[in-house]
């Protein structure tokens, strides 16, 4: 195995370890939004809001394949979109804030990760990118997550 194949291999395994973290944490934190009078049920019924933009997000994640850095763009959203519900107080905003945080991490997991597979794909005479049926949905899953916290953040202001 080459150096880029194992880089590869250990920004999936944190990205796909991420997605479980932010998966848990994101519920948790959905769910105790949902007992505290900001939304009525934690992960159904969500409009078509954040559906469309994780569909959009999952788009831009499938570009990042040809475009590595495309992906930065979502990545500095969900920062800002965390620091500003860190900056929101104590309890629930604080956390839905580490989870917008999470998730832009996992975006720049992503990026790196495009990146190597971008600089692998130069040194294979025909590269399968049998990945992007994993990561590309993963991105939507962590992404629909983010936005579900930050649309019921919204709703509690």
């Amino acid at each position: 195995m080459s150096d880029l194949e194992n880089r590869s291999g250990i920004l999936f395994a944190a990205l796909f370890v991420l997605t479980i973290v932010i998966g848990v944490l994101g519920t948790s934190v959905l769910i105790r939004l949902s007992r505290s009078g900001g939304i009525e049920k934690p992960l159904s019924g969500c409009g078509p809001g954040p559906a469309l933009v994780t569909f959009v997000l999952m788009i831009l994640a499938f570009m990042s394949t040809f475009l590595p850095y495309l992906s930065v763009l979502p990545a500095l959203i969900f920062f800002v979109l965390g620091v500003r519900a860190l900056a929101g107080g104590r309890g629930l905003p604080r956390e839905g804030g580490a989870v917008m945080l999470l998730v832009g991490l996992g975006w720049v997991l992503y990026t790196a990760f495009e990146v190597a597979m971008a600089a692998w794909e130069r040194t294979v005479m025909g590269p399968i990118r049998a990945d992007i049926v994993v990561a590309v949905p993963v991105m939507g899953v962590i992404s629909f997550i983010g936005l579900r916290v930050q649309s019921s953040l919204a709703a509690m202001r």
